[in-house]
């Protein structure tokens, strides 16, 4: 059996002028480069015309990369089966095109998108199909070439200095040391005089390791997935297709995350982009969130940046040389703190000038790379613009230059809908839930906007201008760009992206589970759920969350309210409610005072700690008499008095009046509603058990973050005696808790009806840990946590309350507290 023939192409005129180009310097390209005559170009001008027939596709595409560079759009259409390769036509005698018997699409003539059922069946037959042509390398103008080249040549100055400057620390400091034989020999000097000698040695060494060290950095952390090449083997064909159409090697690797993105580069730094070793990652929320036409032309854009090899190894250079400018200009390391540390522990006069000199050599060289990389960032910007607009055309070649827009937007919608999503599971993972399925997730809340949402994201589209600064050109120039071309789609389907990746939901939950283990949550897969439960939770919250507000008119606080029992009354709920907004004035008078009197009682605890460690303190500062420890001890207590007063007086001017109110609520409901709600304020009442460790507790951890907030080399003699102290504090408030939560059952709506100890679990606040053995350290982060434990159990119980209480208002015709509010201020 014979194998089968290699398809051949026609190379077709589509006779239009490409973007970029003047038609008189087209005309010109044509009879300078192909000796035509004026008659032959203007055959080509006006319509479709072969120009070359029967040819292999590498021939072609060298045919279609020639004809772009003289401005000339063409086509490539395969030869009909039958159609007998022929030798090959001179200029002289090109011919009117004839319309090709293929089964293939052209450019020109559109095949209709295939259905969803076939395309399931064989994607990559699909692909095959619609990238049956060779992508052509699309030219640049001279003035991109001279661009590129200037800046490269500008960039290098900042990587040259710092270059320079290490080699001479570096050539320098050995120099001078294998001199110090002959300094000696020369001198005659104390010991002294012979430590100041080696000084510089001590100096350049310091100064040539400060420099060297961006040289050997670590490799970030890559928390992407590789793709199974077997698993995943249509996959990887089809982008292979892509990049073989392109010119370009197949990316040797891809890889998938759950950002709203995805690029290519090289798989080991510059060497790899030498040897063409590229590596793919794409972002599954493309996938989810695009039809296969967006996608395609997406992987076109990032694989189009690649087209022009030596601008991207101009790039990769320009921002490698950057990364170590900001590195040394911008960001404190070990040197610094080794450096400062040194000098206080400086045994003699020698060395600590030299430490003194390196700091100072230091400092002036930051100062100079700060400027030098501000520069090259100046400089580089421009060329990242225009690199842009080159990768936009290769995306705007297979998709099209009328879908550009469309992605665009489908890609703002796509990051509006992740920071959605964020907030969503984020409040949800408060109540251990987390989303199954995080890209998905940004895909569904992207089709979810409304006309509304998402003509605000266009407006803000066109609104952005593009910046000096900016890496990427706004959208709208971007936009308009692509329009301009005017290329016809090489990919013209629009199913689903999803259905180019096999097993994408399976895909898309292993991706969930590592962006949950990225960010230190143990063992996740326990507290999936669907979606539409989360959505569900937040709503639920946001809904008792309104009503907090509605129904406290702007008084509620994190002050724990006390929770007083019903008492029998003649006021009806609608008397209770104006009784109520009767003593709003005092009470949000009141509050005022509370809170001041509290942050005067934790700056006297914060300067206690200070006394207590040794340190010496202005008094006035801390709101003390005086700076000794009895003085800020009896300041203290003096704090603590008044606020316990002030606390007494909110309970009887706000506190009474808003469980009179709930009481009388709650005997109006119908007896299911009246035993949720009587069941979470009886959660309320419990939670009025923990008041000590509510006031206590932070006054604690106020003391001991000041403590620890100090410098560690200028600690007093008994810091860490009163260190101790606070740290032991906070482990018997922590023990009190874990004793009084075990016995508080939460009871709103999405608490999975737990005790507050076991929902505290989940928080890092475990009853289990071994308190004693633990540092200052942890024990702040678990106290920290109890806190925010506390405090979000309370409010949630205190939402849904009000959220039940208002409801029965509405339901009785009772005018509601905060409209009331208003009329009476207006």
């Amino acid at each position: 059996m014979s194998a089968p023939a290699s398809p051949q192409f026609n190379v077709i005129s589509q006779g239009k002028i490409l973007s970029g180009f003047e038609e008189r310097q087209v005309r010109d390209n044509l009879v300078a480069r192909l000796k035509l005559s004026n008659a032959q170009v203007e055959r080509l001008l006006t319509g479709a015309v072969v120009i070359k027939k029967s040819l292999s596709s590498s021939d072609a595409r060298k045919y279609q990369a020639l004809f772009v560079r003289l401005g000339l759009a063409v086509t490539l259409q395969p030869c009909p089966s039958e159609e007998v390769a022929t030798k090959p036509v001179q200029p002289a005698s090109i011919e009117a095109a004839q319309p090709a018997k293929s089964s293939a699409p052209s450019t020109a003539s559109r095949a209709k998108p295939a259905k969803d059922a076939d395309i399931q069946r064989d994607v990559l037959a699909l692909a095959k199909e619609r990238l049956h042509q060779p992508i052509p390398k699309l030219p640049v103008t001279t003035a991109y070439k001279l661009g590129l080249f200037s800046v490269t040549l500008l960039s290098l100055i900042a990587p040259l200095i710092y270059i320079s400057l290490t080699i001479c620390a570096i050539v320098g400091t050995i120099w001078y040391g294998m001199s110090i034989p002959d300094i000696l020999a020369v001198r005659k000097t104390n010991a002294m005089g012979v430590l100041m000698v080696f000084v510089p040695v001590l100096l350049g060494t310091v100064f040539a390791l400060f420099l060297l060290k961006p040289f050997f950095g670590r490799d970030h952390e890559n928390r992407t997935l590789e793709l199974n090449p077997k698993k995943y083997r249509r996959f990887y064909q089809l982008v292979q297709l892509l990049t073989e159409r392109m010119g370009l090697p197949a990316p040797v690797k891809i890889y998938v995350d759950g950002e709203v993105n995805a690029h290519v580069a090289p798989e080991k730094g510059l060497l790899s982009l030498f040897q063409g070793r590229l590596t793919l990652t794409v972002g599954l929320p493309l996938l989810a969130g695009m039809n296969s036409r967006q996608f395609i032309g997406v992987l076109g854009h990032e694989f189009g940046h690649f087209a022009q090899r030596n601008a991207m190894i101009a790039n990769y250079i320009v921002n490698t040389a950057n990364a170590w400018m900001a590195s040394r200009a911008f960001y404190p390391d070990a040197w610094d703190r080794r450096l400062s540390k040194w000098r206080e522990y400086s045994p003699i006069f020698a060395l600590d000038v030299a430490l003194i000199a390196a700091q100072g050599m230091i400092k002036g060289t930051r100062l100079i790379l700060k400027y030098l990389f501000l520069f090259n960032l100046r400089v580089t910007r421009w060329m990242s613009r225009e690199m842009e607009y080159d990768a936009d055309r290769y995306e705007s070649w297979v998709a099209g230059s009328e879908t550009f827009q469309s992605t665009a937007v489908a890609l703002w919608n796509m990051s509006m809908s992740q920071q959605r999503r964020d907030e969503i599971w984020q409040s949800a993972w408060n109540e251990d839930r987390l989303i199954d399925n995080l890209p998905q997730t940004i895909a569904q809340l992207a089709a979810e906007l409304s006309q509304e949402e998402i003509d605000a994201v266009r407006a803000k589209m066109d609104e952005r201008q593009t910046n000096v600064w900016d890496t990427h050109p706004a959208d709208n120039d971007r936009i308009a760009h692509a329009e301009s071309l005017g290329y016809e789609p090489v990919w013209t389907d629009e199913f689903p992206a999803t259905e180019l990746m096999p097993d994408f939901d399976a895909l898309c939950k292993i991706v969930t589970l590592r962006i949950y283990n990225s960010m230190g949550l143990e063992k996740p897969e326990q507290y999936l759920c669907s979606f539409e439960e989360i959505r569900d939770v937040h709503s639920k919250m946001n809904e008792s969350e309104e009503a907090l507000k509605r129904y406290f008119a702007d008084l509620f606080s994190m002050r724990l309210m006390k929770p007083f029992n019903a008492t029998p009354t003649e006021v009806d709920l609608a008397g209770a409610v104006t009784e109520l907004r009767g003593q709003i004035p005092r009470a949000t008078a009141q509050m005022e005072l509370y809170w001041e009197a509290y942050q005067h009682m934790e700056a006297a605890q914060v300067g206690l700690a200070y006394v207590e460690a040794g340190y010496n303190i202005d008094a006035a500062d801390f709101g003390v008499k005086a700076g000794d420890i009895s003085s800020v001890q009896r300041s203290l207590d003096d704090r603590r008095t008044e606020v316990k007063r002030m606390a007494g007086e909110l309970s009887r001017c706000l506190d009474a009046y808003v469980a009179q109110r709930m009481h009388l609520a709650m005997a109006q409901m119908s007896e299911e509603d009246k035993a949720r709600a009587e069941s979470l304020y009886n959660t309320f009442r419990q939670l009025f058990l923990l008041r000590d460790i509510w006031d206590s507790l932070p006054l604690c951890m106020a003391g001991l973050n000041a403590l620890y907030r100090q410098d560690e080399e200028e600690r007093p003699k008994f810091f860490a005696q009163a260190a101790a102290r606070h740290v032991q504090l906070a482990r018997e408030y922590l023990r009190q808790f874990h004793q009084i939560s075990a016995n508080i059952d939460l009871r709103f709506s999405t608490s999975k009806e737990q005790t507050l100890a076991e929902f505290a679990v989940n928080w890092g606040v475990n009853p289990e840990e071994k308190l004693d053995e633990l540092n200052a350290g942890a024990i702040f982060q678990i106290s920290d946590r109890c806190l925010r434990v506390m405090r979000y159990a309370y409010r949630r119980t205190i939402s849904e309350l009000a959220l039940q209480c208002l409801q029965e208002e509405e339901k009785l015709g009772v005018p509601p507290l905060k409209v009331e509010l208003k009329a009476a201020t207006a």
